[in-house]
């Protein structure tokens, strides 16, 4: 898998962890997304997503065996997104946790809580 297909899986991921949030929420999310990472030799660094998905990828054929999402706060300008990076032997992809199929090593996590900025902010 190259880098741009990895961003593309990574990118579709994203958006499915704020329609999460957003049926959670009842709510329509900011697209704006901040990344904050953990695992990959990060310890909750805040960063775009291009960012962190040039942190997250390895390889063409080696992967982190899991990575989680989740979105852990929102407000009208930005949705924040939860990205952990499992400290498992990365692998091949087939290797990963790819469920649903084709999800490669994305697994989407439901938080307890999502921290809610100034709610009457946000978008209905």
């Amino acid at each position: 898998m190259t880098f741009d297909e990895f961003y593309k899986l990574f990118q579709g991921e994203l958006q499915k962890a704020i329609k999460n949030a957003e049926e959670r929420l009842h709510k329509t999310l900011s697209p704006e997304v901040k990344i904050v990472l953990h695992g990959a030799g990060h310890f909750g660094d805040l960063m775009d997503t291009l960012t962190a998905a040039k942190e997250l990828y390895i390889g063409e054929d080696r992967f982190y065996r899991i990575i989680d999402l989740a979105v852990i706060k929102v407000s009208k300008k930005e949705t924040t997104i939860f990205v952990r990076a499992s400290s498992h032997r990365p692998g091949t992809f087939d290797q990963t946790w790819n469920n649903p199929p084709g999800s490669g090593p994305f697994k989407q996590l439901i938080p307890k809580e999502i921290i809610v900025e100034k709610e009457e902010d946000l978008m209905s």
